[in-house]
C-alpha cells in the first residue's frame, strides 16, 4: 500500500496540531485526521486569502492616489470589511498555537506568520472607532446589495392561532461592533459621516483609505511573508521527499 506523502511538519509536530484539534474543538481524532490531511479548502484558502489582501491594498492605493475610475470604492469597503470580519476571525485560529514549539521548527514559523497576519488584521480594525465600524458595515451592505434590509425596520408576524403579537425589528446585529445596533442610529451614524466627509462613495472611501492605509500595508507585508514560508515549507518537504526516495 502506497505511504500518504510527508507533510510540512514532523510527525511529532502533526501530532501536537491534532491533539490540539482535537482539544480546541473536542472532536474525534478521526475527524482531526480528516481536517489536517484531506482538507481541499486548506490549498485554496492562502491563494483567495492573498488575492482578497492584493485588491484591498489595490483599491485603497487607487483612491488614496485620486487614481480612482469610479469602480474602486465598491472593492475597497468590500475587502476592507472582509479583512476586519472573516480574515480577522479565521487567522484569529492560529494566532496563539504552540507557543512553546521550538523558535526554528516549521510549525513554529508558520504560526508566527499566522499570528502576524491576525494582529494586523485586528491593528486595521482597532484603527476604526464604534462609529466608523458601524459606517463600514452599511457601506459594505450598499456595495454588496441592491436593498439593505438588514438596516430596515422589518415586520416581526404574530401568530394569532398562538395568541402571540407581531412588531416591528428596529435593530440589526453588526458583528464589528460586538451588538445590536438600532437601524435610526445607523442611518444617523451614515448621515453624519457623510456630512463631514461628504455625501458620495468617493469621499467616504478617501477618508477610509487614508485612515486605514498604514494598517493595509503591514497587512499585505504579512500575507506576503506567510506565502513566502508556505513556499519555503514546500521546497523543504519536496527535499524531504527526495532524501526519504533514495534511501529506499
Amino acid at each position: 500500500m502506497p505511504q500518504k506523502p510527508p507533510g510540512p511538519f514532523s510527525d511529532q509536530e502533526r501530532e501536537d496540531i491534532l491533539h490540539a484539534m482535537m482539544r480546541h474543538n473536542a472532536i474525534s481524532r478521526k475527524d482531526a485526521e480528516k481536517l489536517y490531511d484531506g482538507n481541499p479548502q486548506g490549498r485554496r484558502n492562502p491563494l483567495l486569502e492573498r488575492q482578497w489582501v492584493q485588491h484591498l491594498v489595490y483599491s485603497c492605493r487607487q483612491i488614496c492616489k485620486r487614481k480612482n475610475d469610479g469602480f474602486c470604492e465598491s472593492i475597497f469597503f468590500i475587502k476592507l470589511y472582509g479583512a476586519v470580519t472573516e480574515l480577522l476571525e479565521r487567522f484569529s485560529r492560529s494566532a496563539n498555537a504552540h507557543p512553546n514549539a521550538p523558535a526554528q521548527s516549521l510549525v513554529y514559523r508558520f504560526f508566527a506568520g499566522n499570528r502576524e497576519v491576525f494582529e494586523a488584521c485586528r491593528a486595521l480594525r482597532e484603527s476604526l472607532s464604534e462609529d466608523e465600524r458601524v459606517c463600514l458595515t452599511m457601506l459594505r451592505h450598499i456595495q454588496a446589495h441592491v436593498y439593505q434590509h438588514g438596516f430596515e425596520l422589518q415586520v416581526r408576524r404574530g401568530d394569532a392561532n398562538k395568541n402571540r403579537l407581531g412588531g416591528v425589528k428596529k435593530d440589526t446585529m453588526v458583528p464589528l461592533v460586538g451588538r445590536h445596533v438600532d437601524v435610526e442610529e445607523a442611518h444617523r451614524i451614515l448621515d453624519e459621516m457623510c456630512r463631514l466627509h461628504g455625501p458620495d462613495g468617493e469621499q467616504l472611501g478617501m477618508f477610509f483609505a487614508t485612515k486605514v492605509a498604514p494598517d493595509v500595508l503591514r497587512l499585505w507585508k504579512a500575507m506576503e511573508a506567510l506565502a513566502k514560508l508556505r513556499v519555503e515549507d514546500e521546497a523543504a518537504t519536496q527535499a524531504l521527499m527526495a532524501r526519504r526516495a533514495v534511501r529506499t
